[in-house]
């Protein structure tokens, strides 16, 4: 799993993982939960409940997808729990982003474009790891959603596998920067910046 990287690391020594699939089915009204099973040794197993908001959804090919999401909990006075999906900033800018590709109409042939750039504004920090210089960063994380999904919309709209990397598009450029205080995207056409270097 890819997604546990650096998980290992920040285990005691001597602690191992093992993973083990399991059957899920789409979830509408509860989020969806991992279970940890934890072996100490001498003491049996623990098992452990973890929350992990996810939703079931189509993705931007037409993929099936569990995609993180943001989840609320509300408590009343008298104890009652309700429960629902909340769309957070970081969806909202992706879908929108991915809405914009698909309403656009693209020329038939590659390349589509010279640069296609996305200028985004996301308010984060990033947050360090206790282990080596690695750490949790949303404006990196939305970097590479942004590039390799567009590359994905454009695999498919060549009618290429989603493996295919023969795809030539154009350049397509995210920045991603942590200022302001709100999410802010723009896409925009630009014509390929070209340097030249001057041998001395």
């Amino acid at each position: 799993m890819l997604e546990a990287y650096p998980l290992a690391a920040l285990l005691p020594q001597g602690v191992s993982l093992r993973w083990e699939g399991v059957e899920t089915t789409p979830a509408s009204t509860a989020p969806v939960h991992y279970r940890v099973q934890v072996e100490r040794r001498g003491e049996g197993w623990e098992t452990h409940v973890v929350t992990a908001p996810n939703r079931h959804h189509q993705d931007h090919v037409g993929e099936a997808q569990y995609s993180p999401c943001g989840w609320l909990r509300l408590t009343s006075p008298q104890g009652e729990v309700s429960e629902s999906r909340l769309e957070t900033d970081y969806e909202a800018l992706f879908q929108a982003a991915m809405t914009t590709l698909a309403s656009t109409q693209w020329q038939p042939v590659s390349p589509y474009f010279e640069e296609l750039n996305f200028t985004v504004h996301w308010p984060s920090r990033d947050r360090r790891l206790a282990w080596d210089d690695e750490h949790i960063s949303l404006s990196e994380a939305m970097h590479e959603e942004l590039y390799f999904s567009t590359l994905e919309y454009f695999q498919r709209h060549a009618g290429l596998a989603l493996c295919d990397r023969s795809i030539q598009p154009g350049q397509i450029v995210p920045e991603v920067s942590t200022q302001g205080e709100t999410a802010y995207l723009q896409i925009s056409l630009r014509p390929l910046a070209v340097f030249f270097c001057r041998a001395r």
